[in-house]
């Protein structure tokens, strides 16, 4: 056949191939518009960062609660672990649900509420129900912790993280000073003790010593992964 001449028509079998094909093309760009919208495909991750620090802060709490319970926990530790508990229950924490819902557009105060009685069992010094209660949140409002957790060691990662673990936190956590109020505990015996999502939280959450100390989280996802493989898989400089 002439590769000029146009080409027959489509038979009877051909046309509704073909119709049926631009139907589940149709079907599938809209089915991808809907899941991008709803944040069910990930790029990278779709979490916001209102709703990240809600699900961090979740984390933490009920990390710090574990320590409070822990019958090992010095009173000097109790105590500042019951300050940073306040500070967040008492403080920001109803802040930061708020945001996380004004930028989703709900209205539902179900998660409000929740954090109240967050604030009236700690008042009432009833940590076993706090805990229970953080438990459950976290569990309802995960963290999005792909790219750090399962975590993958590579070289280049341990090269990383024992980079940024020298210019960033050896000063501190060198000697971890346990029995204060406020120690910078060892970032090597924690990574390997603690739920590995609790330690994850912790380094994404930023930096919670005293007034002075407290800062940010500065690094990446990909920095964060490079420290927690470092601090599981590696010693520390002065130990080598």
């Amino acid at each position: 056949m002439d590769m000029l001449s146009p080409a027959p028509p489509a038979g009877p079998l051909e046309s509704e191939c073909t119709g049926m094909l631009k139907h589940r093309f149709t079907w599938a760009l809209f089915w991808v518009a809907v899941l991008f919208s709803s944040g069910g495909l990930h790029s990278a991750r779709a979490q916001s960062e209102s709703g990240r620090r809600l699900s961090v802060e979740f984390e933490i709490m009920l990390g710090n609660v574990r320590w409070m319970l822990a019958p090992t926990t010095g009173p000097l530790e109790r105590k500042g672990l019951h300050a940073r508990l306040d500070s967040a229950l008492l403080g920001y924490l109803g802040i930061t649900a708020r945001r996380y819902l004004d930028e989703r557009g709900i209205t539902n105060t179900g998660l409000l509420r929740q954090v109240h009685m967050l604030q009236v069992e700690f008042k009432a010094g009833d940590f076993t129900a706090l805990a229970t209660r953080l438990q459950d949140l976290a569990k309802a409002y995960p963290i999005d912790l792909r790219g750090i957790l399962p975590l993958t060691v590579t070289p280049e990662r341990l090269r990383v993280g024992r980079k940024l673990y020298r210019k960033s936190c050896w000063s501190c956590h060198a000697s971890p000073g346990y029995g204060r109020e406020y120690p910078a505990p060892d970032l090597f015996r924690t990574a390997r003790t603690e739920p590995r999502r609790e330690f994850a939280a912790r380094l994404i959450g930023g930096i919670y010593g005293n007034f002075y100390t407290s800062m940010e989280n500065p690094f990446s996802d990909e920095q964060i992964a490079s420290l927690f493989a470092y601090f599981v898989h590696d010693k520390p400089p002065d130990t080598k």
